[in-house]
């Protein structure tokens, strides 16, 4: 199982929302590329990069400060169409993380895949209250989820990132309930929301999720990298 460290990026600094909620935001006032380089001279493989100020608003806004951060990375957060796709991929970034578009566009999902690969996507099935959010977790979709599993499974999508946004951003442990119905459908599952101790990571890996994405716990110094990657 791999960790994965979240950067979650708004103004160029990292943050951490609580449930996704824009007017929750705790700044750590941090330059992401620092913050980076840390989480890989810890050990890390690669890092979790979110453009929030993108997912609000539809279209990568960060792009400079992610480019800059020159360790391994998987970028999500606007990424709606393919040009945006394509700049973010063609500018280093290992693979990109869609969701929005997932839900709204299987044929740019397709043409993805076709061009650059099946490991260079990862799709982000973001739930909230059973259903799927969107939109910066603002909307949720009228797709059920089984549906939506159908549909990635069609197109060729290897890796989903399943987050419980109920348990984002609170330290409260995960919901290995709701992270067991993802397993065993076809797909690599990377875990998030939640993970904040080495009991999570353990019970994760027992259930047999390929990662663990922890964010709020590294910053807050619940957890450190060191303790997550040792288990």
């Amino acid at each position: 199982m791999k960790i994965y460290p979240a950067i979650d990026i708004i103004d160029g600094k990292c943050v951490r929302l609580t449930r996704g909620e824009y007017d929750n935001v705790q700044k750590y006032n941090l330059d992401p590329l620092e913050v980076a380089r840390t989480f890989q001279n810890d050990g890390a493989g690669m890092v979790h990069v979110v453009d929030l100020d993108g997912a609000k608003q539809g279209l990568p806004v960060n792009f400079d400060t992610i480019s800059r951060i020159d360790v391994p990375k998987q970028v999500g957060g606007g990424i709606r169409t393919y040009n945006d796709a394509k700049m973010l991929l063609d500018s280093g970034a290992e693979r990109i993380i869609m969701s929005t578009a997932a839900v709204d566009d299987t044929s740019l999902i397709q043409r993805i895949i076709s061009d650059f690969g099946d490991n260079r996507i990862v799709i982000s099935l973001d739930i909230k209250d059973g259903l799927i959010a969107i939109r910066g977790w603002r909307e949720t979709s009228d797709i059920s989820i089984e549906d939506f599993l159908q549909r990635m499974r069609l197109v060729g999508i290897r890796t989903l990132i399943v987050t419980d946004i109920s348990r984002d951003g609170m330290l409260a442990g995960v919901n290995t309930d709701a992270v067991s119905q993802f397993l065993n459908k076809g797909f690599e599952i990377i875990v998030a929301g939640g993970v904040s101790s080495i009991d999570d990571i353990k019970q994760l890996r027992e259930l047999g999720a390929n990662g663990a994405i922890i964010g709020k716990a590294l910053y807050e110094g619940t957890l450190t990298l060191k303790q997550a990657l040792s288990c």
